[in-house]
């Protein structure tokens, strides 16, 4: 054992003394050098909505669950510290502000597997998102949350997305989107020269190495003129303004970097426009954009309505969009290894070719097999336009578009029909009885089914105006009175109408006697050319005629009755113990009614439907809840 004497005397020695002082000097030192080399080496830790950092998390190897939920492994930070984990994959760390809009959701399942991911979004975060995704929810004002979120990581790069894309949203409030296009932009390029400027310094203690800078911007900036990389830009609309504000903002920094060319400053940046681009699940698409309202208007038959006097668009499939993204990424990567400075790149991410919107519009239309009406508002005059050019993008990238617009549509139309199938299969399987399409899975069974209630008191029809459909072979063929006479149902339309079924009045037959979900009318037809009833009959077939005389001899009293567990109807012949029956004919696309009995083994036949309009009354109208809505499976 060593005197106590002998130690204190060995303390005495300068050359111990600086010996000791070195080794928590060394220790320091390997530490930094490992939190800031290593992006994951650095948990974050979710506090006061604002992500945080520090040496004891990294020490005890916190890590975000990605739900908000910090989670402790301990003995992996102080491996990953002194170095033991050698076969621990490192993967970068990537900012991608505005992640929850389309094009953020789109890029990121083809980056979760080489970087980890961060999101800044002022929106929820997306149900669909992965978890491993790290979700940052924060606006930029105040100015404080951003800046924290960037100095708590040593991000590799920021993808900067966040923005208003829509000139339709920024034309009534140009101010407000001048903050968010070009604020933003000033916020993460103040970080950036902040960091590039401590670097120049020697701050070796407070410096990171500055992130490389993606700006997703609009070739709206170039106004009705510009065409290329190089043309001037000469923005016409407020979209086109603010974006170009942004992008100067990105081109101020580049000059500062060139005015300071002392050392290298490692300033890297790539500014992305894009025309429009389409493709986009439906869960993250904008509806109020113009491919997705014509998509879902096409596919539900609804009113198709544009203007001949816009500009033709160049429209970019996402997929050739996020391909470009990932280009870029790639070679900002590339530069970022080398601290030699970097001229500022523009590219275009487009086709270099425009459609007419007519154009688009009748592809959609003969694609989706649309019967819906299409109106111009335009006067027929599409305004002449250059076409843009991608040139740069192949230059510096290597990228040109894949996909054509009539691929690109057809792929687009096949995903909605899909997505639009899977919503209404979950639908129908959570809150409807069970068919022979829709059968329940071999687990669950059905206990009962509930009456609902607003159904019952169907006496409150009388007044209403509706029009009826019956089914066929699971389609609605509307009932029509074209000739003032008869009355057919079938499924010929008007295309530049796509509503031609007659409308009638319902009547309450007053001296009838009230019963549960079911009540006695007459239907007089709207423009008063009469009432519908059972005009003759061929063996079993019967048809339905218009009768002008409320009060003659023919069969124009009807009781209606709704089925317990939806708003399925059927028409009952009063006192006769019959019901109408709809029937398929086989050899054209009409439909025949038959009269059969109502007896204990027939079946009965709820297959009429009514669109109703009714004035105000008090509680529920009948008929206007959605198909077994209230029903409990």
């Amino acid at each position: 054992m060593i005197p106590i004497h002998n130690l204190i005397a060995s303390l005495r020695k300068p050359r111990f003394l600086a010996v000791i002082l070195l080794i928590p000097l060394f220790v320091t030192l390997l530490y930094r050098r490992t939190t800031y080399q290593d992006s994951i080496a650095r948990p974050r830790v979710q506090g006061n909505g604002t992500t945080q950092g520090g040496s004891w998390a990294a020490l005890v190897g916190l890590s975000d669950s990605g739900d908000g939920e910090a989670k402790s492994s301990w003995g992996k930070g102080v491996g990953d510290w002194l170095n033991w984990n050698k076969d621990a994959k490192k993967k970068k760390a990537i900012l991608i502000t505005g992640g929850a809009g389309q094009l953020g959701q789109a890029i990121i399942p083809k980056l979760i597997d080489e970087y980890n991911i961060h999101i800044f979004d002022i929106a929820p975060r997306p149900s669909t998102m992965s978890k491993s995704v790290t979700y940052h929810r924060g606006s930029f004002s105040p100015s404080d949350t951003f800046h924290s979120l960037l100095s708590s990581t040593p991000f590799a790069g920021v993808v900067h997305l966040a923005g208003i894309s829509l000139d339709a949203w920024c034309s009534s409030k140009e101010e407000e989107c001048l903050e968010v296009n070009a604020g933003s932009t000033e916020l993460l390029m103040d970080y950036v020269t902040e960091q590039l400027q401590r670097t120049r310094k020697g701050s070796s203690w407070e410096a990171k190495d500055a992130p490389w800078v993606i700006l997703g911007s609009s070739m709206e900036v170039f106004g009705d003129e510009g065409s290329d990389e190089e043309s001037e830009r000469k923005p016409t609309t407020a979209l086109g303004r603010t974006k170009l504000a942004a992008e100067k903002v990105i081109e101020d920094a580049f000059e500062w970097q060139s005015s300071n060319q002392e050392e290298p400053s490692g300033l890297h940046a790539i500014i992305a426009r894009f025309s429009q681009v389409y493709g986009y699940s439906q869960e993250s698409w904008i509806p109020e954009a113009f491919i997705p309202s014509l998509l879902f208007n096409s596919l539900t038959s609804l009113p198709i309505q544009y203007s001949s006097n816009t500009l033709s668009p160049d429209l970019v499939y996402v997929t050739d969009a996020v391909d470009g993204m990932l280009k870029a990424i790639t070679e900002l990567g590339k530069q970022s290894t080398n601290d030699d400075p970097n001229e500022l790149e523009s590219v275009n991410f487009v086709t270099e070719s425009r459609r007419s919107t007519q154009d688009i519009v009748e592809l959609v239309r003969t694609e989706t097999h649309s019967m819906s009406p299409v109106r111009d508002i335009g006067d027929h005059h599409t305004p002449q336009a250059p076409k843009y050019s991608a040139a740069r993008a192949l230059e510096v990238l290597g990228w040109k578009p894949k996909i054509s617009l009539p691929s690109g549509l057809g792929l687009a139309v096949t995903q909605l029909s899909e997505e639009i199938a899977t919503y209404s299969r979950k639908y129908l399987h959570d809150h409807c009885a069970p068919s022979l399409d829709f059968q329940l899975p071999q687990d669950q069974t059905v206990t009962e089914f509930v009456e609902d209630e607003r159904n019952r008191d169907l006496t409150k029809l009388d007044g209403c105006t509706v029009n009826m459909g019956f089914d066929h072979d699971g389609w609605l063929h509307h009932v029509k009175c074209e000739d003032g006479k008869h009355c057919t149902a079938d499924g010929q339309k008007v295309p530049t109408l796509n509503w031609n079924q007659s409308v009638f009045i319902v009547r309450k037959v007053m001296e009838s006697q009230p019963k549960d979900r079911t009540v006695r009318v007459v239907f007089e037809e709207e423009k008063g050319m009469g009432y519908l009833g059972i005009g003759e009959k061929n063996g079993k077939e019967v048809g339905l005629e218009l009768f002008k005389d409320a009060n003659g001899e023919a069969q124009i009293q009807f009781d209606v009755e709704v089925k317990g567990n939806a708003s399925y109807l059927r028409l009952l012949i009063p006192d006769a113990q019959e019901q109408l029956h709809a029937v398929a004919n086989t050899t054209d696309d009409s439909t025949w009614f038959s009269l059969e009995p109502t007896m204990r083994w027939t079946q009965p036949h709820f297959d009429l439907r009514m669109t109703v309009l009714c004035c105000p009354s008090e509680g529920d109208w009948p008929l206007l809840l959605d198909d077994c809505e209230s029903l409990k499976l």
